[in-house]
């Protein structure tokens, strides 16, 4: 996660609660397309495949800390 800008870690936390692209981009006040940006480059930095291993590292990250 110390790969990541803030604004990709606060998506990518988001993401983790169980929140929908949609709801994030909402709530941030931004586009769709912007949190669908943030979430591709989050994950080609820590090498996820999917928007789920995404979330589930950070999950998993946040639990042994």
């Amino acid at each position: 996660m110390a790969k990541l800008t803030r604004r990709e870690r606060e998506v990518v936390a988001l993401l983790a609660q169980g929140k929908r692209q949609v709801d994030i981009a909402k709530s941030l006040c931004v586009s769709p397309r912007t949190i669908e940006a943030h979430t591709k480059n989050a994950k080609m930095k820590v090498g996820a495949q999917s928007t789920f291993e995404l979330a589930l590292r950070v999950a998993v990250e946040n639990l042994n800390k």
